[in-house]
């Protein structure tokens, strides 16, 4: 090892370190040397210790989040490593962890229950993304994931909901009550995660924005990868997206107001829709309730018992207009933030 690291040679360097099982080192290093597809294969070679270990998980989640974050929906090729091979990767991540899981709980001290927990969480997440998964009903696992897992982490959370309402046509459409409760439950929790990044005034302090969105603090500014969700976005960077530019940096100022109008501008869009589809659902419209029986005792074509009048009907109801009023409330908030940072900013540029 003295001889390799004297004459420089990083290739060799890290083969010895993974023949020494320095697992972690030798992962760290291929990266380092944009080794992606080699760094990935010195994982799944010694899945059984990699995963175990938080420090090296560290490592693998840094990188899907870069190639993951807010917005993305595919697995760009300019990574070097194929999307199948991030999937194998994943299943192997989640296949390891599921089935050893109580075990972990109960002797590993390298990652606590509640890390272990949320890297379930993330690699759930990931793959759901990763397969374009989709289903006609909103019962579907990225559902499931949402509803059962109780204090998901933040940016999971976030990353999840922006998928799931790609297609609000979908997810809204329901036939079902429960189900149109459901989806609009989960809406609300869409917006009022971007509500409070929105209303922050420092959002760059908040370590779930900064991994979500995929932003760092450098020397007092913020950076902004390219690639990313609020960098495509972003008025400032569309000069420089023509060019090779590696980075951008920010204000603390600039990069809270763009970050504002961008999430502003996509809450505004999901929730018109959303809220055009959920105005025409006629399962809560008392308008379509059945007439009163005839004098023959039967009811008028068309009636259904579903569509009865009572206690769990006007529950339903009213919980399903109450979360539309808060989800639109929500969307106001955001765009009147929005709307005084604007004119704050002009007035400092005036």
């Amino acid at each position: 090892m003295a001889f390799v690291v004297q004459e420089g040679l990083r290739p060799a360097r890290a083969l010895i370190l993974e023949r020494q099982g320095k697992y972690g080192e030798a992962i760290k290093q291929y990266f380092e040397d944009d080794q992606v597809t080699s760094a990935l294969d010195v994982f799944l070679r010694h899945i059984k210790y990699t995963s175990r270990d938080a420090r090296i998980m560290d490592i693998i989640m840094t990188f899907l989040w870069r190639h993951l974050s807010f917005g993305r929906r595919t697995w760009k090729k300019s990574t070097g490593v194929q999307s199948e091979k991030i999937l194998k990767l994943l299943d192997a991540i989640l296949d390891e962890n599921l089935g050893k899981r109580e075990n972990y709980m109960a002797s590993v001290p390298y990652m606590p229950v509640k890390g272990l927990l949320t890297l379930i969480a993330q690699i759930n997440a990931f793959g759901l993304i990763l397969r374009k998964y989709r289903s006609p009903t909103p019962q579907n696992d990225l559902v499931k994931l949402l509803l059962n897992h109780h204090g998901l982490d933040k940016a999971i959370e976030l990353l999840a909901l922006d998928y799931l309402f790609d297609d609000l046509g979908t997810i809204l459409d329901c036939s079902s009550r429960s189900d149109a409760i459901t989806a609009l439950r989960l809406l609300h929790r869409y917006s009022a995660l971007i509500r409070e990044v929105a209303s922050n005034k420092t959002p760059s302090k908040l370590p779930w924005v900064c991994a979500l969105f995929q932003v760092k603090e450098h020397g007092g500014q913020i950076r902004m990868m390219p690639a990313t969700f609020l960098y495509e976005g972003s008025a400032i960077t569309k000069n420089l997206q023509s060019t090779d530019h590696p980075e951008v940096l920010l204000s603390r100022v600039e990069f809270g107001d763009n970050l504002r109008t961008q999430l502003s501008e996509r809450l505004h869009k999901h929730v018109m829709k959303a809220d055009s589809i959920s105005s025409g659902l006629s399962i809560f419209d008392p308008g379509v309730l059945c007439a009163p029986r005839g004098s023959d005792g039967k009811r008028h074509e068309g009636c259904s018992a579903s569509h009865q009048v009572g206690d769990r009907w006007f529950s339903q109801r009213l919980r399903f207009h109450l979360l539309r009023i808060m989800i639109l409330d929500n969307l106001h908030v955001i765009s009147r933030v929005d709307n005084f940072n604007s004119r704050l900013h002009g007035q400092r540029c005036g």
